[in-house]
Formats: C-alpha cells, sequence, structure tokens
C-alpha cells in the first residue's frame, strides 16, 4: 500500500526521468530507506507525508544538503545532476507549452535538436513538455507533425487572427506577417497553448526553425 513513484507520476501525469531508477527509489521506499522527495509547488507532497522514510523538503537546495539513499526531485527545470547521481530521480510535471514556427521543409530532427537546445539554455526539461503549439498554416508541415509524434507531443494549431491578438515582447515580423498574415508565430502559440500562462522563453531563432 505504498504510493510507488511511478504510479504516483502516472496518476499525476508526469513523465520519469530516468525510467530505470525507477526500480531503485521504489525499493528503497519498500524497504524505508531515507528518501528526500523535493517538491517546491506541492505537486505530490501530500502521497508522502506520512511515510516516514520520506523527508519531504520545497527547495531542492535544501534536498541537496541531506544524507538520504535516495532522492526524488519534482521540477520542470533541466537538472545537470540527473546524470551525475545515481539515485536521484526526477518527476516531470508537464506543464510546459512550446510554440514552433519553421521555415517549409524544415526536419524533424532540426526541429527536435533546436527544441532540447533552447529549453536546455533556459535550464528547462523537455520532459515537462505537454504541448507543442504552431499556426494552421503548418497543419501540413511534415517536419513539425514527425516531430510531434515521435514524442508523443499533442501538437495544436492557431489561426492567425488568434495569435494577432495576443500581445507578445518581440515586435511584429514583416517577413511572417507577409508569409502566414500573423505578427508572430512561436511567442503568441506558446501563450495560447499554456491558457495565457507566463512566457519563459522569448523567440529564438536558429537555422530553419
Amino acid at each position: 500500500n505504498l504510493p510507488a513513484f511511478d504510479e504516483v507520476a502516472r496518476q499525476c501525469h508526469m513523465a520519469v526521468e530516468p525510467l530505470t531508477r525507477i526500480k531503485l527509489l521504489n525499493s528503497l521506499l519498500l524497504d524505508s530507506q531515507p528518501i528526500v522527495l523535493a517538491d517546491s509547488e506541492g505537486f505530490v507532497a501530500a502521497a508522502y507525508q506520512q511515510i516516514d522514510s520520506v523527508t519531504v523538503v520545497r527547495s531542492f537546495a535544501t534536498a541537496l544538503e541531506q544524507t538520504a539513499e535516495g532522492f526524488v526531485f519534482v521540477s520542470n527545470r533541466y537538472l545537470p545532476q540527473l546524470n551525475e547521481q545515481s539515485n536521484l530521480l526526477a518527476l516531470r510535471p508537464r506543464n510546459l507549452a512550446v510554440g514552433i514556427g519553421c521555415n517549409r521543409d524544415t526536419t524533424a530532427d532540426e526541429i527536435d535538436m533546436v527544441v532540447h537546445q533552447i529549453l536546455r539554455d533556459a535550464f528547462l526539461a523537455f520532459a515537462s513538455i505537454g504541448i507543442v503549439a504552431s499556426i494552421d498554416a503548418k497543419q501540413d508541415e511534415v517536419g513539425l507533425l514527425k516531430f510531434a509524434e515521435h514524442n508523443r507531443l499533442p501538437l495544436h494549431f492557431y489561426s492567425a487572427g488568434e495569435l494577432n491578438v495576443i500581445s507578445t515582447p518581440t515586435p511584429a515580423s514583416d517577413y511572417v506577417q507577409k508569409a502566414v498574415g500573423a505578427k508572430g508565430v512561436c511567442e503568441p502559440a506558446a501563450v495560447l497553448a499554456a491558457s495565457g500562462g507566463r512566457l519563459l522563453v522569448k523567440k529564438k531563432k536558429h537555422g530553419n526553425v
């Protein structure tokens, strides 16, 4: 009757990273070994508050100061220590929306590479992407469709009219407006897909993306 980390993640629609560490962290939980759970937003903390072997903290810095057999971080942040610390598991809330504009015939590989790089530069986790969005003129863009399909991400398209009512920090692009009728694509698409959420990364242009 213990709340396995992968089951709690599934119930909360979170991704688990890396999957290979689930066995270790669940085993530590089963054996009542000390685990530190860092959950700054309180996404899953309630499931573990009554378990004596799990110490729940809000700060990741506080978590790393603790002595424990295992660590679980609940965050959409890129965690450099995830590759270095073999007893660290990340639960990824899928609360990032990514707006994408691209040139015609841009490959899925190029889109994938750019999105990974931009998110890493902003210290955000690719696994926390919950939705991808663009303009409806890109509904037949093969590379964009393949990128979303390969990463199992929902892809939403907005009309130029919908995009144009969103206020964004980057000035309107004459090129984009002439091409598709929108003042911009990536920023307003991200804001709309996030239901008006805060823009975390301003427009970045790399190659064809």
